[in-house]
């Protein structure tokens, strides 16, 4: 099959390309003599070759369609040994002699030469990289996949095993269906070695390659001259850099929308791998995965989840890589399999008018409904305390505040920029937080309203709140242990059991203190921040100061004028709980002077 004459259909259907697109002699066929006479090389295997890359071009197919058919038969049929495929045999006579002696099985040669792709010669290691990404197109270049996943394929992926190249749709659907009971020892072997090979070279998935060769190409290997720079989980981290920077801060260059697709496809492709084959998180999160029992969990996916709920606990290394899952998942929320997955329901049925990257916001606002599942309220509470820990990954306060952040908190902002992989524990929001109680006219009304609404979130749920909760844990626990055990009235049950503690004296941490009056000001500034005041006082506010404007404590204040007038009656909840907040207020006020407290005072 070296010689291209050898072949009589594949000359015959391709002797009119070979001299156009191959610069074949006519006759040459005829005779082994060149054109001045003298005898060359067997110009077959030159010709096979152009043939091959014609037939394989991803850009534009010029071979004519019964010339086509003819060299993916042969390519087809040598792809049982690379023995019948000159191109690499030639290429890797010593590699294949000094690592893959022993592999003597149909495919078992190529295989080895593709385990050990980075340890080979320089043209052995191109002319595997050519074959590879040309199987990553055709499936029958696999002929051992092909045999050994017969049955699977079969049953499960016919309507690709019948077009004539499959363009890396047959591989997607083996790896959807790994799990299913046709899936053999052997066929599951096949298609883990291309899972791992894939690792290697982002080129080795062909629509990986399609979709994003030029941006690839622009933006990553061009600027890097590492050995590496090709391996799958270099580019995919390169391209998500490049996708989160423009969602977060609208800057910088715009991923193609098929790359982009695409991306998403190898990401969640490497989460839901049955084992870990990212050789970065195993590199650098392998001792942490051990240490907190995470190598019980089957997928990559859920080997992360773990490692989240540690994440305070983990290796800095091991934390960074997290934290730059955590800034793509939750600023594209396409890219979280686990919450695409849990709550694909809630989606639907509560979030279908929204963008499926901006779910989790949603979702956020719907924690409360009674269709919301346990499992999805549980994971939107989980993700909730992952974001807590900074602003990167809220990405609709981060874009709303982005303005604020460079102007008003300019220490932290330099925070962000000189630790770009690491969260630095709410230190922007805390910041943010302290502009809206102390000058808030500084700030534009869409970062307001959105910092409000992350405030909120805090009071339903104190924990969310890192620095009030890093400060009164202790605290919470020692008075507030029954409550917060038992879970009475909820976390919301928490912040109330810590002020009414405040005001009685038996709070004793200081920097808690500190944090508790903090809380106070913020509930100050907006009554419907104080979810419990407001709660108790919903119909009185609407009764008495339904055309009072929300902001700057002026729900409050009206609220406390009609206490004290004779021509208004205030609910019995609401007054009662008016006067607890007054003990608080009264009690704040002996322990710092906060002339913001003065007006809502009986002293």
């Amino acid at each position: 099959l070296v010689k291209f004459n050898l072949d009589g259909q594949l000359y015959d259907a391709c002797h009119k390309d070979a001299v156009e697109k191959c610069h074949a002699r006519k006759n040459w066929h005829e005779t082994g003599v060149g054109s001045k006479g003298v005898m060359g090389p067997e110009p077959g295997y030159f010709v096979l070759t152009c043939l091959y890359r014609h037939a394989y071009d991803e850009d534009d197919v010029k071979l004519s369609a019964s010339c086509l058919k003819e060299v993916r038969r042969v390519m087809r049929e040598r792809s049982v040994s690379v023995r019948l495929m000159p191109e690499i045999a030639d290429a890797c006579f010593n590699d294949l002699a000094e690592k893959c002696s022993r592999k003597t099985g149909v495919g078992e040669e190529l295989m080895c030469l593709q385990e050990m792709f980075v340890k080979l010669e320089p043209n052995c290691q191109d002319a595997v990289r050519k074959y590879t990404m040309m199987q990553s197109r055709d499936f029958r270049l696999n002929q051992a996949l092909s045999k050994a996943c017969r049955q699977v394929i079969k049953i499960y992926c016919l309507e690709f095993a019948h077009e004539e190249i499959d363009n890396g749709d047959m591989m997607d659907c083996l790896l959807e269906h790994k799990g299913v009971p046709e899936m053999n020892h052997k066929c599951r072997a096949y298609v883990s070695h291309t899972e791992l090979i894939s690792m290697k070279d982002y080129r080795f998935t062909f629509k990986f390659r399609q979709a994003c060769r030029s941006d690839v190409e622009q933006y990553c290997t061009s600027k890097a001259d590492n050995a590496d720079k090709y391996s799958r989980s270099n580019v995919v981290h390169c391209l998500s850099e490049i996708l989160i920077v423009r969602i977060m801060l609208g800057e910088g260059p715009e991923l193609k929308k098929e790359c982009r697709k695409q991306l998403r496809a190898e990401y969640l492709k490497l989460d839901n791998a049955e084992r870990i084959i990212d050789p970065e998180l195993l590199d650098v999160c392998e001792a942490d995965i051990s240490k907190n029992g995470c190598q019980a969990y089957e997928t990559t996916m859920l080997v992360t989840e773990c490692l989240k709920e540690h994440k305070l606990d983990l290796e800095p290394a091991c934390r960074k890589y997290i934290f730059r899952k955590e800034k793509l998942e939750f600023n594209d929320n396409t890219f979280d399999g686990m919450l695409q997955r849990v709550c694909a329901s809630e989606i639907r049925k509560l979030c279908s008018t929204v963008g499926h990257e901006n779910v989790l916001h949603c979702l956020e606002g719907h924690k409360d409904d009674l269709t919301m599942s346990d499992d999805c309220a549980e994971l939107v509470n989980k993700r909730q305390h992952e974001q807590a820990s900074d602003i990167r990954l809220m990405p609709v306060l981060y874009s709303s505040c982005s303005k604020e952040i460079r102007e008003l908190c300019k220490n932290e902002y330099t925070l962000l920029k000189s630790f770009p992989d690491e969260d630095i524990q709410g230190k922007v929001i805390g910041c943010l937080r302290q502009w809206l109680t102390e000058n808030n006219s500084k700030m534009s009304d869409k970062c307001r309203i959105e910092l409000k609404h992350v405030i909120y979130n805090t009071e339903i749920d104190p924990t969310l709140d890192i620095p009030f909760y890093t400060a009164c844990k202790s605290e919470l626990d020692r008075l507030c242990a029954d409550g917060y055990a038992t879970g009475v009235g909820g976390h919301r049950g928490i912040l109330e059991c810590i002020k009414a503690r405040y005001a009685e004296g038996t709070v004793k941490d200081e920097t808690c203190k500190q944090q508790i009056l903090r809380v106070m000001k913020e509930e100050l500034a907006d009554i419907h921040l104080d979810v419990n005041l407001y709660q108790a006082c919903a119909m009185d506010v609407r009764h008495y100061c339904d055309d009072v404007q929300s902001g700057d404590s002026k729900i409050l204040s009206c609220l406390l004028s009609a206490a004290q007038s004779s021509n208004a009656r205030l609910s019995d909840e609401c007054r009662s709980k008016l006067q607890d907040r007054q003990l608080i207020w009264a009690k704040a006020i002996k322990v710092c002077c906060l002339v913001f407290i003065f007006q809502f005072c009986k002293i």
